[in-house]
């Protein structure tokens, strides 16, 4: 992955790379861009090092772009340029979603407001981001623990597990219903306190329509479960009471979101990577 910034903005991202690393893999390289600069020499060599990549495993390279989003400046517009010129395959992103500040909403249909921020002790950031390729649509969703108190951790802790059990019970044969039980289960053994805040599905099937509608993982959906279904497996618990002084950080919520296909042998997490606590101290 490669970002451009200046020369200050870059050193702020050096603690990224060692923890983007470590948790799902990528190498993180930033670009640092003179102020004189227009960046096409370095769009040129990410270009290069993207058709390298790619041609190592025999795969044309696709590149994620927000297409709901007109370039503005010179340097998003020189990259927009470049990159219908090198005739990628380009994945369409939505721009993602993130939430703070004791403001959370955990439905499909949330968009960012127009609040910066907040990043304090005990505060909580959700971020979900959403793509289209060759049609078809996926998400992923991961929430950022800032120096989480126990109640938080412990919660944090329970959804791993809760959302675990929803992609173990997405198999051929069963019922969405039974899906969305495997959750409750976990919740009801390991912090029944925290039940009431449960959201009450745990996802949607996700197709060529990001939220395709008959098929919820809710505790009345009888729809057996068949392969080649693919599900936005998104669980959360919602206004959680933390005990906090400060008005933002009293009421937090925390959510996973994963795209799920049901194989004929079991459930696939795109991308395999999840499972991880993200806790900035």
């Amino acid at each position: 992955m490669a970002t451009y910034h200046c020369q200050k903005k870059a050193s702020l991202l050096g603690v990224v790379k060692g923890a983007a690393k470590e948790a799902v893999g990528p190498e993180v390289v930033v670009h640092v861009k003179a102020k004189s600069d227009d960046g096409g020499a370095l769009m040129d060599g990410i270009f290069r090092a993207v058709n390298d990549q790619s041609g190592l495993y025999g795969d044309a390279p696709v590149v994620g772009h927000l297409a709901k989003e007109a370039p503005e400046g010179n340097l998003l517009e020189k990259w927009a340029e470049k990159l219908q010129i090198e005739r990628f395959m380009v994945a369409d992103k939505g721009p993602p979603i993130f939430q703070s500040g004791g403001e959370f909403d955990l439905r499909p249909s949330a968009t960012s407001n127009d609040h910066n921020l907040f990043y304090e002790t005990t505060s909580v950031i959700l971020c979900a981001i959403g793509s289209r390729y060759s049609s078809y649509c996926s998400n992923v969703a991961r929430t950022f623990l800032i120096d989480a108190n126990p109640l938080q951790s412990k919660a944090y802790g329970v959804l791993l597990k809760a959302q675990e059990a929803v992609i173990n019970a997405l198999k051929p044969g069963r019922t969405a219903a039974g899906a969305y039980q495997a959750a409750v289960s976990i919740v009801e053994k390991e912090a029944p306190e925290l039940a009431a805040n449960l959201t009450r599905t745990a996802g949607t099937r996700i197709g060529l329509e990001f939220r395709e509608s008959g098929l919820n993982l809710n505790g009345k959906s009888d729809k057996i479960l068949k392969a080649g279904m693919v599900f936005n497996g998104s669980l959360g618990f919602q206004n959680l009471q933390t005990g906090t002084e400060h008005p933002k950080t009293q009421k937090v919520s925390v959510m996973l979101a994963d795209t799920v296909v049901i194989g004929e042998n079991g459930p696939e997490v795109l991308p395999p990577s999840r499972g991880l606590v993200i806790q900035i101290d």
